[in-house]
């Protein structure tokens, strides 16, 4: 066939008008079967750039996007690369190439966060009447709060993380009425106007923000900075320009602050309140008897890091390879949020402390994963498809994943029965912890917080108290991409947990389609090393399950309703 297979997603490519778009791949790794065998073209992680694989006219492939300039300092004229080759189980495909992938690599997915449990963003977990009954793991703080906060969470066990933004955009406040000035005309002529002013008293302090927002921004193909208006329901909005944040920009110029990042992690932060960073909290916490557990960065996957940047300014600070755009070399920007990551993620690490990162679904870069300990997805749609699903999981393994609910443009009361139970049994199944952030009807509405509303999460506190620790369960066993087990309804998916015949399995089930259906799950035991002497139960029904060993497998009958999961527990029977 001449038909291109691959697994891509499109980049922003700077709202240029007749863009040329480029796209690369949205896992690290391929699986190509043919004839009883199977391989993987794959790529590091921890070596980011532009790339792609898949499969097109009878070839395997894998291409890379590079740029070559003498400004690259670092990578004067050069690019360096590799990726890896190796043999897959045609039988279990991508599965087997992903769970064969993270034995190549295992430390770019080390699980340093070992227990799980639901997330609070905005309110206080000491408010909450009974708040075991949420099983909560950490509170993502925002806005500001107090030391005795930050002390009832340490003495009960609820991680501190502190917000963060990476600083990857600087605005030029327009009425979001005012559609004649969004323009990036308006915008670039607001901000020079402004440069001229600041440059004559650089230290001023209402001035060093300013000054490093401007030299972060980054620069389009023509070498101007790409204005865009964006107006948000949480905030006023105006015209956007995405900047770089790479923490090491002009870091060896004589600057009070030299780059954006850099004022976010060391000055202040711009939001919320112009508060303390992370890193003077950290320090406080040591002097006064409270521990910052870490951070919680917001807008890691903001659109603006999907642009390329022509700022040759920027080039002999990046630490990766440049890609190109057209036609002429230029820095991804996503690759600088890795640049702004990394070094954040070491820094915490050598310190014994984590980070947690807030991504969107569909359009975080890929290698992100590595350093994020506990990654967080905001959602508005329930249930999520199947292949995002997938890729959050393989992509953090068995690092605890996160999820917040929002109902922007609605609210929580008008959730159903129906779909707060499809949140829950979905999560169960993939071992994501729900959870739920705010609602608004439009942006002049009031925001609606989940946490702050006993109706709210009292109306389901059922739900937290049922699947928060079958959740939990599974995942202290470990989710494992090659299952060795099958349904016989392609609607009924099934996810394994546990590497462990001592110790184990669990399976999940779920009903992917749109009708009550009856169904058999085959489980490969001998694969498993399992034996007939175990015990099956699902847990959420909490009923002990019958079953068929024949043949080397384990056979078993259900009944499942649309969206709807359950959790087959295979222990072995010690009686």
């Amino acid at each position: 066939s001449n038909e291109r297979y691959d697994n891509t997603q499109l980049l922003v490519d700077n709202l240029v008008e007749e863009a040329k778009r480029t796209r690369f791949s949205r896992y690290p790794i391929s699986a190509i079967v043919a004839d009883g065998q199977g391989f993987s073209f794959a790529v590091p992680l921890d070596e980011p750039c532009i790339f792609r694989v898949g499969y097109e006219d009878g070839t395997a492939f894998i291409e890379f996007d590079f740029g070559l300039s003498p400004k690259s300092a670092k990578k004067s004229s050069q690019a360096t690369f590799s990726f890896i080759i190796y043999k897959i189980d045609p039988e279990w495909g991508f599965r087997d190439a992903i769970a064969r992938y993270y034995k190549f690599y295992p430390h770019l997915f080390q699980k340093r966060v070992n227990y799980g449990g639901v997330i609070m963003p905005t309110g206080r977990i000491d408010k909450i009447q009974d708040p075991k009954d949420f099983h909560f793991l950490a509170h993502w703080e925002f806005p500001v709060y107090d030391e005795e906060y930050y002390r009832y969470n340490n003495q009960n066990g609820y991680l501190n993380l502190y917000y963060a933004l990476p600083g990857t955009t600087y605005t030029v406040r327009i009425d979001r009425e005012d559609k004649e000035h969004q323009t990036r005309e308006y915008a670039t002529q607001k901000t020079e106007e402004r440069l001229e002013k600041a440059l004559s008293h650089p230290n001023a302090p209402r001035n060093i923000l300013f000054l490093a927002s401007v030299r972060s921004m980054i620069q389009d193909e023509e070498g101007l900075w790409p204005f865009y208006p964006h107006y948000p329901v949480y905030c006023s909005g105006g015209m956007v320009c995405p900047c770089n944040p790479d923490p090491d920009l002009f870091s060896d110029e004589n600057y009070i602050c030299p780059n954006l990042a850099y004022y976010h992690i060391y000055f202040r932060r711009t939001f919320p309140c112009r508060s303390k960073t992370f890193v003077s909290l950290i320090r406080q916490g040591e002097k006064e008897g409270f521990r910052i557990d870490g951070v919680g960065i917001d807008c890691m996957a903001w659109h603006s890091l999907e642009f390329y940047n022509h700022n040759e300014e920027h080039f002999p600070y990046t630490d990766y390879p440049l890609t190109f755009h057209a036609k002429k070399p230029a820095i991804y920007n996503g690759i600088s949020g890795y640049e702004y990551l990394k070094f954040v993620a070491e820094m915490l690490r050598e310190e014994g402390r984590f980070v947690a990162a807030n991504l969107v679904n569909q359009v975080n870069p890929l290698w992100y994963a590595p350093w994020i300990d506990i990654p967080i997805t905001e959602i508005s749609k329930i249930p999520q498809p199947d292949s995002i699903c997938g890729y959050k999981r393989s992509l953090y393994y068995q690092k605890p994943f996160e999820l917040l609910l929002l109902a922007h443009g609605s609210s929580f009361e008008a959730l159903t029965d129906e779909e707060l139970l499809a949140y829950f049994h979905q999560s169960t199944f993939w071992g994501f912890y729900p959870s739920f952030h705010d609602a608004q009807g439009d942006y002049d509405e009031p925001i609606e917080y989940y946490w702050l509303k006993p109706s709210l999460y009292n109306r389901d506190r059922p739900l937290f108290r049922k699947f928060i620790p079958i959740i939990e369960e599974i995942n202290q066993a470990g989710w494992e991409p090659v299952t060795y087990a099958w349904t016989s309804d392609p609607m009924i998916f099934v996810e394994r947990y546990g590497d462990s015949a001592d110790k184990g399995f669990y399976f999940t089930v779920w009903n992917n389609g749109e009708s009550t259906t009856e169904f058999w799950v085959e489980i490969d035991a001998l694969e498993l090393g399992l034996d007939n002497g175990i015990e099956i139960r699902e847990l959420i029904s909490e009923k002990e399950i019958s079953y068929i060993f024949q043949g080397g497998k384990i056979k078993l009958e259900s009944r499942l309703e649309p969206q709807r999961t359950s959790v087959f527990s295979l222990t072995p029977n010690r009686k």
